[in-house]
């Protein structure tokens, strides 16, 4: 009998579900190769256009081209498509110290640990009850008492990939490009645009937290530290910065767009890492940044709602500017739904794991659960696959070695 979970978000509304600040255990870089490389070298640094940090709900203007030499940009091949959890294992089998019970007599056979993925896959499950267009898929495998979950491209997005017309292929370049104009290598030093991009290579802290019942280890790409903020041991996420670019808000549309679609994603990628400072270019559709903005991610629930009471204010024209310059209504406008809500985004990624840790029963590396997100349907469904390479998450490479006693064993 085929399982499924409603997605339709007024099933989840209600308070906020327990989740545990996330906690920074460990750190790994990719180059451009996409080779492993299990320390910081591609760590990178926010360098401010004018020399100080942006605190949150400031702008400034600048001007970066986003087209500069990106026929030259390094791109992702597509056999780096597909690399799984791969590069996350690799990390595991480097820091098997740090899933050992405090028992150090105990036999290591176990993570200890519910669920193991990226961040992305939480932040897709987040976008869920909101999302109604994109289907999805993820796969589940049990090993050791552990669910390691891992997304797969749909035939869809495989067909949408290969139909990318040029100016597409340009636009998902644009975002690595504005990274090389606000990141350099080292503290203080000077970014250098004026050379091809590297899209290929990252750096990616991985994270242990808690959600509702259910413990997390995750890991995420990250972009720049800034340097003002910087701390000794490294640990802290708030001296981290999420870098983002979007079209500029001219029209009404747009507005709607940036605020339901495009927040929800920047706060849930940032909130699950403890990132407390997104910094958005605004661009022209020519790839012309033309203004940043900082906004503090707790408060980017709160711009919908802002934003969304400037714009009706706007359609009745009940504006009026006091001296400081903030906008007031000359009359109370009526309540606004707001487009999404945390408490939502949260409630249904706690749901789908409870769910999930319930369907996932064999404890078998190569037996493999699929959940399949229709969005028409508003609903996630659940099969079993049996032994399957095709949606194959823990490679051999990896049971084979995880948990083999060590040298000092």
């Amino acid at each position: 009998m085929e399982s499924c979970l409603p997605t339709s978000g007024e099933k989840y509304d209600g308070h906020f579900p327990f989740f545990r600040q996330p906690t920074k255990v460990g750190e790994f870089s990719l180059d451009e190769k996409r080779d492993f490389h299990h320390n910081n070298c591609q760590k990178k640094y926010i360098s401010w256009p004018l020399k100080r940090p942006l605190d949150d709900g400031q702008s400034v203007d600048v001007h970066f081209d986003l087209n500069l030499l990106l026929d030259r940009a390094v791109r992702k091949d597509d056999s780096q498509l597909d690399e799984r959890l791969d590069n996350l294992l690799k990390w595991i089998l480097k820091n098997q110290e740090k899933f050992k019970l405090q028992d150090r007599k105990a036999s290591f056979n176990s993570l200890s640990t519910d669920f193991v993925c990226y961040r992305g896959l939480i932040t897709k499950l987040m976008a869920t009850p909101y999302e109604n267009r994109e289907p999805w898929i993820i796969c589940a495998t049990k090993w050791r008492g552990t669910i390691y979950l891992c997304a797969f491209d749909t035939e869809q997005k495989i067909a949408d990939r290969q139909r990318e017309t040029p100016r597409q292929k340009a636009m998902s370049s644009w975002g690595y490009k504005f990274e090389q104009y606000m990141m350099s290598d080292s503290p203080g030093a000077a970014p250098d645009p004026h050379t091809p991009a590297v899209e290929s290579a990252e750096f990616c802290c991985v994270l242990r937290s808690r959600l509702g019942r259910h413990s997390v280890v995750y890991g995420a790409e990250v972009d720049g530290v800034d340097p003002h903020r910087e701390d000794s041991d490294g640990l802290s996420m708030a001296q981290f910065v999420e870098l983002k670019t979007s079209r500029e808000v001219e029209t009404p549309r747009q507005r709607n767009s940036l605020q339901r679609f495009k927040m929800l994603k920047w706060w849930a990628q940032s909130f699950l890492v403890g990132i407390e400072r997104v910094v958005v270019g605004f661009r022209d559709d020519d790839g012309t940044v033309h203004r940043l903005h900082a906004y503090a991610t707790k408060q980017l629930p709160k711009e919908q709602v802002r934003n969304q009471h400037q714009a009706a204010a706007e359609r009745t024209g009940s504006l009026v500017q006091e001296a400081s310059g903030e906008k007031l209504f000359a009359q109370q406008l009526p309540k606004q739904q707001d487009f999404w809500s945390p408490s939502v985004c949260m409630n249904f990624a706690a749901a789908f794991l409870a769910w999930a840790a319930e369907q996932v029963t064999d404890d078998d590396p190569r037996a493999v659960w699929r959940f399949e997100f229709e969005p028409r349907r508003r609903r996630v469904t659940c099969q079993s696959l049996g032994r399957t390479e095709r949606y194959r998450i823990l490679p051999d490479w990896y049971t084979e070695n995880v948990f083999r006693p060590g040298p000092d064993a």
